[in-house]
Formats: structure tokens, C-alpha cells, sequence
């Protein structure tokens, strides 16, 4: 099941194992350029660069916004 669904129908379902925590935190550094950060979110989207900075600002906000969403829902524990 997606997390998300882009305008065009593309399915999105993030992949947190694409990012390490050093990636997540530079996401909110504004020591870190917005292209690493852009690559970073692009990876776990499973999404090229450059089809994740064609996105119309709206929908842009709104992937991110699920995209924080999935960040604070549990993960499941591998030793259960």
C-alpha cells in the first residue's frame, strides 16, 4: 500500500532504510544545501532528483507532509 499518491498516479511509498540518521537530521540543518537534502528525500520517495523539483510547491508540501507523517509512525521491532 502507498504512502502517498502523486497528481500524475505515481505511488509513493517511503523507504526510511534509503536515509540514515546523519540524512534525516541534515533535512532540518540549514548547514546542509538543499541539494543533498532534495537527493535525500528524492532516494527514500524512490523518485529522481529532478522529478521530485518539477513537482508543483502544493503537492511538493503535501509529499513532504506525508512524508514526516511516516517518519513518526512505529516501526516495527525486527526481533518481535
Amino acid at each position: 500500500m502507498s504512502d502517498f499518491t502523486l497528481a500524475n498516479g505515481t505511488e509513493i511509498t517511503f523507504d526510511l532504510g534509503q536515509m540514515t540518521y546523519g540524512q534525516w537530521l541534515g533535512l532540518f540543518d540549514t548547514k546542509e544545501s538543499d541539494e543533498r537534502s532534495d537527493a535525500t528525500l528524492a532516494r527514500v520517495c524512490g523518485l529522481k532528483l529532478k522529478d521530485l523539483k518539477a513537482l508543483p510547491f502544493p503537492e511538493y508540501k503535501l509529499l513532504f507532509q506525508a512524508f514526516l507523517k511516516k517518519t513518526r509512525e512505529p516501526l516495527q521491532d525486527p526481533n518481535a
